[in-house]
């Protein structure tokens, strides 16, 4: 623990001393940390003037997500990079927490302000980081040659925009979906249940084609009455 003490330089070289390191901030001050700010930081049993010299981002206490901030107000967490005006051993607090945990003082007050973690992959932030999306041509929608086909055929078939045929398809759509919605609406106020009225309406359009299908069938085979001849009554 007295690795940072003065007279140890021999010592602090071999382990590798920092003059400047990326740490967490929890800010406790109701001044809002700026950069530039002059502190006192105490590391361990050592001490040196510390000043803030890169606020990377804050860090959203509820999704603990990075964001833009350009200060810290009280109670906000943050990135930031201090520098030292001497050299301190320091590791990261997951590795030592002696010597990965600090504090900075208000020189003036001689009030704590913020309790530290050094953390040197807390940065670079990633929400300053600009993705660059490559640009995809974008691609032609052509259809099958038999799809094609069948929808021209389906289009001559409705007839020219305006016409008779036209209009009349467009009227039985909208009284078919009419009907369907009407349906829908009856079995959902009897019955209460929306998964029943949809079940019960797509079965109806499901159905209706092959009963559809039936009836044609039934009238087709079924003999047309002979027509009925008028007698005429000749007096004599």
């Amino acid at each position: 623990g007295k690795l940072n003490e003065p007279g140890k330089l021999n010592e602090i070289d071999a382990l590798g001393a920092r003059d400047e390191i990326t740490a967490r901030l929890l800010w406790m001050a109701e001044a809002p940390l700026t950069v530039s700010s002059q502190y006192l930081v105490k590391l361990g049993t050592a001490s040196a003037n510390a000043s803030v010299s890169k606020l990377h981002h804050a860090i959203d206490i509820h999704s603990y997500a990075a964001k833009p901030a350009e200060i810290l107000r009280m109670n906000e967490i943050g990135v930031v990079r201090l520098g030292f005006d001497r050299p301190l051993v320091a590791t990261d607090y997951a590795g030592d927490r002696e010597l990965g945990g600090f504090i900075l003082i208000d020189r003036m007050s001689n009030q704590t302000v913020a309790i530290g973690l050094v953390d040197s992959a807390a940065a670079p932030s990633p929400v300053l980081a600009v993705p660059v999306i490559p640009r995809i041509p974008a691609a032609k929608f052509i259809l099958p040659p038999f799809l094609a086909r069948s929808g021209g055929a389906f289009v001559r078939r409705l007839g020219a925009s305006g016409s008779r045929r036209r209009r009349d398809f467009y009227k039985a759509l909208t009284r078919d979906a009419a009907e369907r919605a009407m349906l829908w609406a009856v079995v959902f106020l009897l019955a209460g249940s929306v998964t029943l009225a949809f079940a019960v309406t797509a079965a109806s359009l499901l159905c209706r084609p092959v009963i559809r299908h039936l009836l044609d069938a039934i009238w087709q085979d079924t003999p047309a009455p002979a027509p009925r001849t008028a007698e005429l009554k000749v007096g004599v």
